[in-house]
């Protein structure tokens, strides 16, 4: 093989995994936005660990991400999705959630 068909063979190769990993990289963006919605940014902000607590229904639970998704484990270990922990009622209204970090494991 001559070195320049090396060239653009691996700048082809270089170019089309780029390429894969901006389409993986926005399709999982847009993921967590279709998911989440106004809650996207507990998604990008919080950590494992975390605590969370919802003032409306008075609970709170330990934060589990996921490469996916936001689990809400409390005190009887029952994993919720964010999304159903924090929108309680049937008329999907936001309840008020605070997050807290621990400077210390």
């Amino acid at each position: 093989m001559k070195k320049r068909t090396k060239i653009v063979v691996l700048l082809s190769v270089g170019l089309v995994f780029l390429f894969s990993g901006f389409l993986y990289l926005s399709l999982h963006t847009m993921e967590i936005e279709d998911h989440y919605g106004d809650l996207q940014h507990f998604y990008y902000q919080s950590k494992d660990g975390d605590i969370i607590i919802n003032h409306e229904s008075k609970k709170f639970g330990l934060i589990e991400k996921d490469s996916r998704r936001i689990y809400i484990v409390d005190n009887r270990k029952e994993k919720v999705d964010l999304y159903n922990w924090v929108y309680i009622y049937n008329d999907f209204q936001e309840s008020k959630v605070e997050v807290f970090r621990s400077d210390t494991k």
